[in-house]
């Protein structure tokens, strides 16, 4: 990713031993240890979820299913935990989810299906 050692270090000791609560209506949860993920809030928690992604965002740019317009992927724009996949295919779309779900499987984390929203534009698959 380019960060440099410190950086990464940083990071890294941000997230070891972390705990945490909830506080909703003035009422405080009982801390709790995060033992994966990025807590929700936490300023740094976008920059670690790009970090943690980068790899996926790389392979989705260079995939031939990917959305370019010249030779600029456009494929997955992306902000703090919220991703764009475009396709010119149904087919390409498949793909690039199940390029998503493969790597959420291999690095333990899940999608919510439930927030995943799909908008189709044409049904002509000509385009591969």
């Amino acid at each position: 990713s380019g960060l440099k050692p410190y950086i990464l270090s940083i990071f890294i000791n941000l997230s070891e031993d972390a705990h945490s609560c909830v506080k909703t209506n003035n009422i405080v949860s009982d801390w709790f240890h995060i033992s994966q993920g990025a807590r929700q809030g936490q300023v740094t928690s976008s920059w670690m979820y790009l970090i943690f992604t980068n790899d996926l965002m790389n392979s989705i740019s260079k995939s031939k299913y990917s959305a370019k317009i010249c030779s600029y992927s456009i494929g997955c724009p992306t902000s703090a935990d919220d991703m764009v996949q475009m396709s010119f295919s149904a087919n390409g779309l498949q793909e690039l989810i199940n390029m998503c779900y493969n790597y959420s499987i291999n690095n333990r984390y899940f999608y919510n299906a439930t927030k995943t929203k799909t908008l189709v534009y044409h049904t002509d698959d000509k385009y591969g």
